[in-house]
């Protein structure tokens, strides 16, 4: 029981940590493009 508590605490762990890179991707993402159109312009 205790193996299957460790391996569901993993993948939640992963997912949040995908969540957070995907967050991280988009807000990152949109940010620089229009930073450097900005400039640009």
């Amino acid at each position: 029981m205790k193996q299957y508590i460790d391996n569901s605490n993993t993948q939640n762990s992963s997912i949040i940590l995908k969540l957070i890179l995907l967050v991280v991707f988009l807000f990152g993402g949109q940010t620089i493009p229009s930073g450097r159109l900005a400039q640009n312009e």
